[in-house]
């Protein structure tokens, strides 16, 4: 009977279905990282890009069918999208050129008033 040093579980973040694993160095941990990725078992991130690894998941129809996958992609968008909305700083230009329309179709009305005797 093997005594490991280390043990792990990995859970797949879709189905959660469970796997336990026990490992002495790290050569062996990052092998077993292997042998369930030629199993089917994969990562994925929903992060920013920065983020290099995310949930497992016991296969791809897991990762993109699951409810939870479904969920965070759904979230990381929208908070992407927020992001993208906070950051974005409009220029100082296109300021003007809206102001410049503004002035111009408020005139044009204004005009068109005091000629229908208003």
């Amino acid at each position: 009977m093997s005594h490991y040093f280390c043990r792990y579980i990995t859970e797949c973040w879709g189905c959660h279905k469970r796997e336990s694993h026990g490992y002495n160095t790290e050569a062996e941990y990052r092998t077993q990282q292997a042998d369930m990725a030629a199993r089917g078992w994969r990562r994925k991130s929903f992060g920013p890009p920065s983020w290099d690894k995310g949930p497992w998941f016991c296969s791809e129809d897991c990762a993109t069918n699951s409810y939870n996958a479904k969920q965070a992609e759904e979230y990381w968008r929208q908070k992407e999208f927020e992001e993208y909305c906070q950051n974005t700083k409009v220029p100082v230009f296109s300021w003007l050129a809206i102001g410049l329309v503004v002035f111009l179709v408020g005139s044009f009305l204004i005009e068109r008033c005091f000629n229908a005797g208003l």
